[in-house]
């Protein structure tokens, strides 16, 4: 592409997708959002495209999603032994249960006799 007509401010978006930003000497290439004026960050290749500042605001949205699964996690992790001290107090009930069966069988049959 030719600077000869290009002026100092000048946006051009490549076929890559790529905004470029002409600055008299430099091209700069700009965040991949639309109306950011702000110079991307990193090499062409940066799989973001992104300026600092809304690369910054998709790393928090990611770290928010992952604390809220994480809360998520550990409220069903909660649930799950509440329902383990559940299951070993039922087993201790039917163990206690069958035992004073077991007596009483024992007891009426002896006193059968």
């Amino acid at each position: 592409m030719s600077t000869a007509n290009l002026r100092k401010g000048d946006v051009v978006l490549t076929r890559q997708g790529h905004r470029r930003l002409w600055d008299g000497r430099h091209w700069r290439v700009l965040c991949r959002i639309s109306n950011c004026p702000a110079q991307r960050q990193g090499s062409l290749d940066n799989k973001f495209g992104l300026c600092k500042k809304h690369f910054t605001q998709i790393e928090l949205k990611k770290f928010q999603l992952s604390s809220t699964n994480h809360e998520q996690y550990k409220q069903i992790k909660i649930v799950s032994e509440e329902e383990k001290m559940k299951t070993s107090k039922r087993q201790k009930l039917n163990i206690i249960i069958d035992q004073l069966r077991y007596s009483k069988t024992i007891s009426k049959s002896a006193s059968i006799e």
